[in-house]
């Protein structure tokens, strides 16, 4: 983890945002592979919209598939649907969390990263 990720980890903590919030499964998933993506509350809202849209849409495919026992009138149905629910599940949570990195007043995570560690 990088000294700009614990600097923000330790600024979110401050604003009551949960860390389910700021420190999601798929965030913290997406680290332990070894990418280097900010916290949602700092990353660029298309990038949330990109990150948490293609993984409701892959969820969303697998649990549509599975309940309709693979029965889906086509594959582009299936597909059509699920990147539909991707698109509105990631524009709005995207939304819901630069609602909140407005709301508290958080700065840029280039901002961030240029900060020195204790304060400054």
């Amino acid at each position: 983890m990088t000294p700009a990720h614990e600097r923000a980890f330790a600024l979110l903590s401050g604003t009551g945002i949960l860390r389910s919030s700021y420190a999601p499964p798929l965030s913290r998933l997406l680290w332990r592979l070894g990418l280097d993506i900010p916290p949602p509350h700092f990353a660029p809202f298309a990038l949330n919209a990109a990150i948490f849209g293609l993984a409701f849409a892959i969820i969303w495919a697998v649990i549509f598939w599975l309940l309709s026992l693979a029965q889906v009138a086509t594959v582009d149905s299936l597909f059509l649907r699920s990147a539909i629910a991707g698109l509105l599940f990631g524009v709005g949570l995207s939304a819901q969390i630069a609602y909140s990195r407005h709301k508290h007043n958080l700065p840029t995570w280039a901002e961030l990263q240029a900060r020195r560690p204790g304060g400054a």
